[in-house]
C-alpha cells in the first residue's frame, strides 16, 4: 500500500518501518513472509537520450521476514532489498559545432538485514525494535567522445562505493480507541562499519593522441549520521481500512571524488486502503509522495488480497515516477508486477 505501514498492526513484514505492529500479531508457531516485485520496467530518459538497452526487466525478492513467538512476545530475522537500479543509456549533442556522444552505465543496489523484537506493555500499547546492517554499493561508467572541425577528444570515468552502516529502528504503536491505531517509529544510521570509494578517470585528445591524462582518488563515501522520524495512523470504518504516514528524513554529508555533497532532508506523504471484507478477496491500494528538494517522487499501488485460514496471498501492481526539480537532470520511472505472501505453519 505504497509504504503505509507505520500504524498497521500484525504485520510480522512490517519490521522496517515500525517493529511494534509485530506485537500485535496472533502467530501460534512459525510465520513466513515473502514480498517483492517482478517483470520490473525500469526507464531514464532525457532529450537526445537513446536507450542502449531498451528495458530492464527483473524479477527479485524485496523482502524475506520469519516471525514467532519468543519469551512474551514475537521476534524476526529478515533480508531485504529495497533497492536495485540499472540503467545502461546514451546521449547525442550537438552544441557550438562540437558532437559530444556519451554512453554511460549505473548500477545501485542496497540490502538490508537485520533482526526485530516487539512485546506488548498491556493490551493496547506495543513497542517494538529493529538492529541490523545496510550494505550499499554503487558503480557508474561513463565514456564521452568530443569531435569538432579538425579535433577529437575523449573522457572516460569509473566509480565505484561501497558502504556498510549499522541501523536501528525503535517503534511504539498505541491502539488509543477500537477503530484508531497510531505509529511511531524512528530509523536511525549512527556510524559505519567499512566506506570505500574510487574514482579513476582518464582523457586523451587529437592535439597529442600518445598522451593519456590520468587521475586515481580513494575517498570516504560514509554519510553522516543520518534518521528518518515516522508517524502514521490507522482508521477502521466497518470493514475499510484507511492509512495516513508522515516521515520526515534529515539531511545528511557524503563524499565524492570532488569534495563533499550533502542530500537535503525529505519529506513523505502517503495513503493507503484496504477493504477488509467477509470475503476471501480483499482489495488494497495506495499512494505515497516524497519531496527530496532537489526532486520529487510519486509512487501509486493497487492489488488484491486473498485470505484463506491464517495464509495470506496478494497481487498487484505498481508505478512510480521521480521527476527533477533540476531541468538538466533526468526524470526516471519504473512499473511492474508486486506480490505478497505469508504463510504460518
Amino acid at each position: 500500500m505504497a509504504n503505509t505501514g507505520i500504524a498497521l498492526p500484525g504485520s510480522p513484514g512490517n519490521v522496517i518501518y515500525n517493529p511494534a505492529g509485530m506485537a500485535f500479531a496472533a502467530i501460534a508457531e512459525l510465520n513466513l513472509t515473502v514480498s517483492g516485485n517482478a517483470l520490473e520496467q525500469q526507464r531514464f530518459e532525457l532529450d537526445d537520450l537513446r536507450e542502449e538497452n531498451n528495458s530492464n526487466i527483473s524479477i527479485r525478492p524485496m523482502m524475506a521476514a520469519s516471525a514467532f513467538p519468543l519469551w512474551n512476545g514475537y521476534a524476526s530475522l529478515f533480508v531485504a532489498n529495497p533497492t536495485s537500479l540499472k540503467i545502461v543509456q546514451g546521449q547525442n549533442t550537438v552544441a557550438g559545432g562540437t558532437t559530444t556522444r556519451t554512453t554511460f552505465r549505473l548500477e545501485s543496489n542496497a540490502i538490508l538485514f537485520g533482526a526485530s523484537y516487539a512485546s506488548l506493555i498491556n493490551q493496547s500499547l506495543g513497542w517494538g525494535l529493529t538492529a541490523g546492517l545496510t550494505y550499499t554499493t554503487q558503480d557508474y561508467h561513463s565514456y564521452t567522445a568530443f569531435t569538432t572541425a579538425g579535433a577529437a577528444a575523449t573522457a572516460f570515468r569509473d566509480n565505484r562505493t561501497k558502504v556498510t552502516q549499522f541501523h536501528i529502528d525503535p517503534g511504539v504503536m498505541w491502539k488509543a480507541l477500537p477503530n484508531w491505531t497510531l505509529g511511531f517509529s524512528v530509523i536511525y544510521l549512527p556510524f559505519s562499519f567499512n566506506s570505500d570509494g574510487n574514482e579513476f578517470t582518464s582523457s586523451t585528445n587529437s592535439s597529442s593522441p600518445t598522451t593519456v591524462t590520468q587521475n586515481n582518488v580513494d575517498f570516504d563515501p560514509d554519510n553522516s549520521q543520518e534518521y528518518v522520524v515516522n508517524l502514521g495512523q490507522e482508521a477502521v470504518f466497518g470493514n475499510q481500512h484507511i492509512l495516513f504516514d508522515i516521515s520526515y528524513g534529515s539531511s545528511a554529508t557524503e563524499n565524492s571524488a570532488q569534495g563533499k555533497n550533502t542530500n537535503p532532508e525529505h519529506w513523505t506523504y502517503s495513503a493507503g486502503w484496504k477493504s477488509a471484507s467477509n470475503s476471501k478477496w480483499q482489495p488494497i491500494a495506495g499512494f505515497a509522495y516524497t519531496d527530496y528538494r532537489r526532486s520529487e517522487n510519486y509512487l501509486a499501488t493497487a492489488g488484491i488480497m486473498l485470505q484463506q485460514r491464517k495464509n495470506e496471498l496478494g497481487i498487484g501492481g505498481y508505478y512510480q515516477k521521480n521527476n527533477s526539480k533540476d531541468p538538466n537532470s533526468s526524470p526516471f520511472e519504473g512499473f511492474g508486477v508486486m506480490f505478497s505472501s505469508n504463510v504460518e505453519y
